[in-house]
C-alpha cells in the first residue's frame, strides 16, 4: 500500500453506498435485499403486478432480460427486436406495428395505459 507523507493511503468510499440494484437479481428481489422491507413482496403476493414505466425499463422488464447499461438499459436491443417483443409480449398491440421509434413508444403507452386506468 502506497503512502502519502507517512499516511496510509485508503480507497474511497463509494459516493451512493454498495448496493447495486441492477445486478443480476430481477428488481423486485434486488430491490427488497437493499430497501429490507417486505413491501414489494406483499404487493405480489396480494396479486399486484408491477409494471415499469420507463420505457428501456419496460422492454427489459417484458423481454425477460437484464438491463446492459445504468443509464440505457435496453441498448442492446433494435427496433426489430423490441417490435418483436411487443408483439409477443404485449396483448392487443397490432400486428401491423412496425418498427420505428414513436411506434413503439405508442404501443407502449398504449399498453401502459390500458394496466394503470383500466376502464
Amino acid at each position: 500500500m502506497s503512502t502519502f507523507l507517512n499516511m496510509p493511503a485508503r480507497r474511497p468510499a463509494p459516493p451512493y453506498g454498495t448496493g447495486n440494484l441492477r445486478g443480476d437479481e430481477p428488481f423486485p428481489r434486488a430491490a427488497h435485499q437493499e430497501l429490507g422491507n417486505g413491501q414489494l413482496r406483499r404487493k405480489e403476493s396480494a396479486g399486484i403486478t408491477s409494471y415499469e414505466s420507463d420505457l428501456a425499463e419496460l422492454i427489459v422488464q417484458l423481454a425477460h432480460d437484464k438491463p446492459s447499461h445504468i443509464l440505457v438499459p435496453a441498448i442492446h436491443r433494435n427496433r426489430d427486436e423490441i417490435r418483436q417483443i411487443f408483439l409477443d409480449r404485449v396483448p392487443g398491440v397490432d400486428p401491423e406495428l412496425d418498427n420505428l421509434p414513436a411506434h413503439l413508444a405508442a404501443a407502449a403507452c398504449a399498453y401502459l395505459r390500458r394496466k394503470n386506468m383500466p376502464e
